[in-house]
């Protein structure tokens, strides 16, 4: 018995392979699920995608962030989208916008247990020094294919119509050394943690700008455990996961990035809330230019509080969070110490 023709062609999974084996994480596109289809495009690690995900919408707007339950764990103040975007000048091919382009290097394939279904498109790797480059384009509908730069892996429809999205691979030059220098900037970062969310494959994202505007790069990077975090220089003290920091009180709020303690021997610590997404980048110039401030001016001022340790500290926190929480910012970027008991 017939249920209303065809089911339309709305999600493709695909993977980057290496001739040894090694591969990307598995990637899905879709449109909508099962015999629903949408005018919206979706792409995101199939692993991930209840967490995070590319939002492609047809009124141009377009955003990557968190999704699902990782974005309900996150604290007030966090939950904003990692990038925003507006639909651009597409690449000089009538009637197509270029809306996102994946890349991923050999350098960055990994051994994944597992065995890969039936359903998942392989994309054969360029080798080192070649970039695999998958780009998600849309379209009206009727819009010819004939000017794309090859013939698009795959075409799935939108309820506008058959054949408006079009995933189209290409290969070309890439820098062996920028995935390496992404993946050692990544490995020397802290990586944000959400309560509940793990990443079950080594991989990660990067992302950047396409050369001449209107659509992101976006390039997989491999993902390497970190036993310690990382120094965060200048701040010249020892930097401490946040369950280690020695207040309850303080360790239950979700209001800081890191809490800064100033040790009376000069063996200054700084705790890192990794459930908070800061710049950690500037984490540790932040704290040592307080800790400066307190050597010039021989005292603490009212951002400073104690610890149950008796020893001062002060919470670092970001713009966004301390708005959400009600908590004003000097211009000097302080505030007075909260209250730590409740």
């Amino acid at each position: 018995m017939s249920n209303g023709g065809p089911r339309p062609a709305n999600t493709l999974r695909f993977v980057v392979c290496a001739p040894d084996g090694r591969r990307s994480a598995v990637w899905r596109v879709w449109t909508g699920d099962k015999k629903r289809v949408t005018d919206e495009v979706y792409v995101a690690p199939r692993m991930r995608a209840s967490e995070i995900k590319f939002s492609l919408h047809s009124s141009g707007y377009r955003q990557f962030g968190y999704t699902g339950k990782a974005r309900e764990r996150l604290r007030a103040g966090d939950r904003h989208s990692v990038a925003q975007w507006n639909r651009g000048a597409g690449i000089d091919v009538v009637g197509w916008d270029l809306c996102l382009v994946l890349m991923f290097a050999d350098s960055e394939l990994r051994s994944v247990p597992g065995a890969l279904g039936d359903d998942v498109l392989r994309i054969p790797a360029g080798p080192e020094g070649i970039g695999t480059a998958v780009a998600i384009l849309t379209a009206p509908l009727n819009t010819s294919t004939g000017g794309l730069e090859s013939e698009p892996l795959a075409l799935l429809d939108r309820s506008i119509g058959e054949a408006t999205v079009a995933v189209v691979v290409s290969y070309g030059p890439l820098d062996p050394a920028l995935p390496l220098n992404l993946r050692s900037e990544t490995n020397e970062s802290i990586p944000l943690k959400i309560p509940g969310v793990v990443n079950p494959e080594p991989f990660d994202l990067r992302l950047g700008e396409l050369p001449g505007g209107g659509a992101p790069r976006a390039i997989e990077i491999a993902r390497d455990d970190i036993e310690l975090l990382p120094a965060l220089p200048p701040f010249a003290g020892e930097v401490l996961p946040w369950d280690e920091c020695p207040d309850d009180a303080v360790r239950d709020r979700e209001l800081a990035c890191g809490l800064l303690v100033f040790g009376s021997d000069g063996r200054h610590r700084l705790y890192v809330d990794q459930r908070a997404r800061c710049d950690h980048s500037r984490l540790g110039a932040n704290a040592q230019d307080f800790i400066n401030r307190v050597y010039e001016n021989g005292s603490f001022d009212n951002g400073w509080g104690s610890i149950k340790t008796g020893e001062r500290c002060t919470i670092l926190s970001s713009r966004r969070v301390l708005a959400d929480n009600g908590i004003e910012v000097a211009d000097g970027g302080t505030f007075d110490m909260p209250s730590l008991d409740g």
